[in-house]
């Protein structure tokens, strides 16, 4: 299977970062689905950040047990293609997933991807100008 930087590089659709909920949970609680985005898009501001880099480096190297810095430099690198500033969900992304997928479980061939995608609370966070300002930006 290609690499999230080769897909990215090949421009091929594919989800990076995503929030996945049932639709009871989300009626339910749809402040707990928008604290946790805001949370990862915090996360990854922070990642994202280049003052924030030997910090990062070392966390990885710390949680995955690597001894070889360059080898984290490396996943690092890796890392930085994956995040998407404004994580707007994508059916084509979605699409790309499905078609894997489908591979182990040919019912998954069966879902809307259309149906199941909510992108109403990055949207909000983006319109309300969190997103740019978790990564030090001012809404334009």
């Amino acid at each position: 299977m290609p690499t999230l930087v080769e897909l990215y590089r090949a421009e091929i659709p594919f989800v990076n970062t995503s929030v996945v909920v049932n639709g009871a949970f989300l009626k339910q609680r749809p402040d707990a689905v928008e604290n946790v985005l805001k949370s990862l898009i915090e996360a990854q501001a922070f990642i994202a950040s280049p003052n924030n880099k030997a910090a990062v480096i070392q966390t990885v190297m710390h949680h995955m047990q690597i001894t070889d810095s360059g080898l984290a430099e490396e996943g690092y690198q890796d890392l930085m293609f994956g995040i998407e500033k404004k994580p707007y969900p994508s059916a084509d992304s979605l699409r790309n997933v499905q078609r894997i997928m489908a591979l182990l479980n040919p019912k998954v061939s069966n879902v809307r991807v259309e149906e199941i995608i909510d992108g109403r609370f990055i949207r909000k966070l983006d319109e309300n100008g969190f997103i740019d300002s978790a990564y030090g930006g001012s809404k334009k």
